[in-house]
This record gives structure tokens, sequence and C-alpha cells, in this order.
């Protein structure tokens, strides 16, 4: 699990946090080791809208990098380019290539 925040327009800043998803092959619970399918990754990214509103939105990445798209707009298509220029300078950053 981890947490960064992105900088978005109109001097709107919005908090990440993302970790690892598993998605249940069934509802029981009853087995749960071999219930599970791979995980992916996914991100909550809470958007302040206002003094007291603030937007959610739930992302879902596969592990080849591509965006589970449900619904696109263009908040969610600017949090998203955002997220994959931060993922892209942090494995920069790892690499020594800076």
């Amino acid at each position: 699990m981890g947490y960064f925040t992105i900088n978005l327009s109109n001097y709107k800043k919005a908090d990440v946090r993302y970790g690892p998803v598993k998605k249940m092959k069934t509802l029981s619970h009853r087995f749960r080791r071999k219930n599970f399918e791979a995980e992916q990754p996914a991100y909550i990214v809470k958007v302040d809208v206002g003094l007291v509103n603030e937007r959610i939105y739930y992302l879902l990445k596969t592990k080849d990098g591509c965006w589970l798209d449900e619904l696109q707009s263009d908040v969610s298509s600017v949090i998203k380019s955002k997220i994959d220029e931060y993922e892209q300078r942090l494995t920069v950053y790892k690499t020594g290539q800076a």
C-alpha cells in the first residue's frame, strides 16, 4: 500500500492511495486461498472539490499497464495520465537513469 499526491488543474490536489487488489472468483469465503484470481493494481483518488466536498475515483490497472475503463471522463483521464507520469518518474529514479 502506498500514498502520494498529484497536482491537477485549477490548483487542485488529489490524494492517491494504491495497492494490490485480489479479485474473487466466487462470493464464497469458505475456500479463501483457492478462491482468488491474480492481483492487479488499484488506485483510490480523492479530489477536493470545495471546502467540504470531495470526489472519490476508484481506478484499476492491469499488470500490463492498461487501464480498465468503466467510465471515461475528462477528470479521470487527467488523473490517469498524472499517475502514469508519477510511476514513470519513480521507475527512472529507481533505476538511476535520472
